[in-house]
């Protein structure tokens, strides 16, 4: 992938959400990069941006515009909630993609659903067993009555519950390798074992059966003080907005160390605002929240 691309594309699309007056602003691995790197890590898979207040009117107005510059605009949805857009070069230059996630505001908080993939292969017999725990466990904290304490449902607590057998798997850079390489040549593309993101939209994700070994349905819940307020960075020719208090953020996410590089940081399960409980179950609690 070419890193100037990535960086042209985001520079355009963040001139773009300014036009239509969307707010939005660097985030996860983008914002760690730039952050701390000052330029994208070299090792992303994608461009994270966070977009605020998300409507269809002004992802209509979106959608216009990015054409107009050869850029493509795709929807993602979550149980018919616009989850967030992802853009990429029409031309199909080499280039990582933007994922924009929508944020939406409940009490003090900023909640963005996130569906999680998961994956059962002989190199992970205990990966649907992983995420029925989960499951499990996370529908015996919901059905609590009063307060809902955050960090129970945290995906590291969950990591503990579930298994510390998976976190070693994941840890160990050649069960990882060897898993993608099965994952990718045998269950994919010839037993199409495991739902893509794309079949998983077409149904309902948290319920249908086929899904439910393979995908679960999570949530970030972000403290609404840390997006109060962003304000404009430039790094290597691009600008983009980041949230003021970046810093804090991260350390949240990431870690207190988060300006050391870690290869063991695994999003489902290190990262330090995603909660696994499904959008809809948590939201409404959240002015509950002890």
């Amino acid at each position: 992938m070419s890193i100037e691309n990535s960086r042209e594309l985001l520079n355009v699309v963040s001139q773009i959400m300014a036009e239509c007056n969307v707010e939005c602003f660097a985030d996860s691995g983008t914002l760690l990069g730039i952050i701390r790197g000052g330029d994208l890590l070299s090792h992303d898979s994608d461009i994270d941006l966070g977009i605020l207040r998300c409507d269809e009117q002004r992802v209509a107005m979106l959608e216009q515009k990015c054409l107009e510059r050869d850029i493509l605009v795709k929807k993602k949805l979550y149980k018919g909630k616009l989850q967030g857009v992802n853009l990429e070069w029409a031309d199909k230059r080499p280039s990582l993609d933007i994922h924009a996630h929508c944020y939406y505001r409940h009490g003090d908080f900023w909640c963005s659903p996130q569906i999680v993939k998961f994956a059962r292969s002989i190199f992970w017999p205990h990966g649907t067993w992983y995420v029925e725990a989960a499951r499990k466990h996370t529908d015996k904290l919901l059905e609590r009555e009063g307060a809902l304490d955050l960090n129970d449902l945290s995906v590291s607590k969950l990591a503990s519950v579930a298994g510390e057998g998976s976190i070693r798997f994941f840890n160990n850079k050649v069960a990882r390798f060897l898993y993608r390489a099965y994952y990718k040549a045998w269950a994919r593309r010839r037993f199409r074992a495991i739902p893509t993101r794309r079949e998983a939209d077409r149904f309902d994700v948290v319920s249908h059966p086929d899904a439910r070994r393979h995908w679960a349905s999570y949530t970030w819940v972000v403290p609404a003080k840390y997006f109060n307020s962003v304000k404009s960075h430039s790094f290597l020719g691009c600008t983009v907005n980041v949230p003021e208090r970046s810093s804090e953020y991260l350390a949240l996410r990431y870690g207190s160390d988060w300006q050391t590089p870690n290869s063991n940081w695994i999003y489902f399960i290190s990262d330090g605002l995603l909660y696994a409980a499904p959008y809809e179950a948590v939201a409404p609690r959240l002015d509950s929240v002890s």
